[in-house]
């Protein structure tokens, strides 16, 4: 498994705290998306109560806001 019990536990209280943190979870999926397969992030999202689509969403976004410009 690409990720930890204190990953889900950052990533539910990250899911609670709801749009303030919308750039950290961003960032939580993107470390976790890195990590391992595609399975793993799938379940990471289910334990974590996300979408799949919505959390790619999310790291869509945070490459976009990441990409420097020129």
């Amino acid at each position: 498994m690409s990720y930890t019990d204190q990953d889900v536990r950052e990533g539910r209280l990250l899911m609670n705290d709801g749009r303030d943190n919308r750039l950290a979870m961003g960032d939580k999926l993107l470390s976790i998306a890195a990590r391992g397969q595609d399975s793993d992030f799938e379940r990471y999202c289910d334990e974590i109560d996300l979408s799949v689509r919505t959390a790619r969403q999310s790291i869509q976004g945070i490459a976009t806001c990441s990409s420097p410009t020129v």
